[in-house]
């Protein structure tokens, strides 16, 4: 695992930030958070950037252009924005693998919040332009927060 801080120039991460908060960024409802049946009470929000099959509107800025240089990506399998909804409770979802085989991964954080990423075993706080690479491949999991009114992060597998 690596973790970077002030992983973008200030001008790009309000770039980035900015394209995602806007009004008319599309986002779905997610039902499960860690796994298909997970019938707990959580949820969350998703954009897919870039999957098998879809290409957004919003993937060449985002990950071609700002964030795809800073990274050692051969091959894309899967980007994606997440926003997880303040609780009056700070949450640790279950545990899980975003794929089941070992490849790159990162987590871009886009705002600074109690929220945290676990890991390894390691808390991995969220602070706005903050890159932490790690191999999704392995068990980690998300949380949501208390402090702000969402936690906000993009979801990088690759190659």
């Amino acid at each position: 695992m690596k973790v970077v801080d002030n992983f973008l120039s200030d001008n790009d991460f309000v770039t980035i930030r900015g394209m995602v908060m806007a009004p008319d960024f599309p986002w779905a409802l997610v039902n499960e958070i860690a796994y298909p049946g997970d019938h707990t009470k959580q949820f969350y929000m998703a954009h897919y950037i870039y999957n098998e099959s879809i290409i957004s509107n919003f993937h060449q800025p985002i990950v071609e252009e700002r964030l795809k240089p800073r990274m050692d990506i051969k091959s894309l399998m899967r980007v994606k924005v997440n926003l997880y909804p303040s609780g009056d409770k700070l949450i640790e979802h279950s545990p899980h693998v975003d794929f089941n085989f070992s490849h790159k991964g990162a987590l871009y954080y886009l705002n600074t919040c109690d929220g945290y990423t676990r890991i390894e075993g390691e808390k991995v706080e969220t602070i706005a332009n903050r890159a932490v690479f790690f191999d999704p491949g392995e068990e980690h999991n998300s949380t949501n927060c208390t402090n702000d009114k969402f936690r906000l992060n993009i979801n990088f597998n690759y190659f």
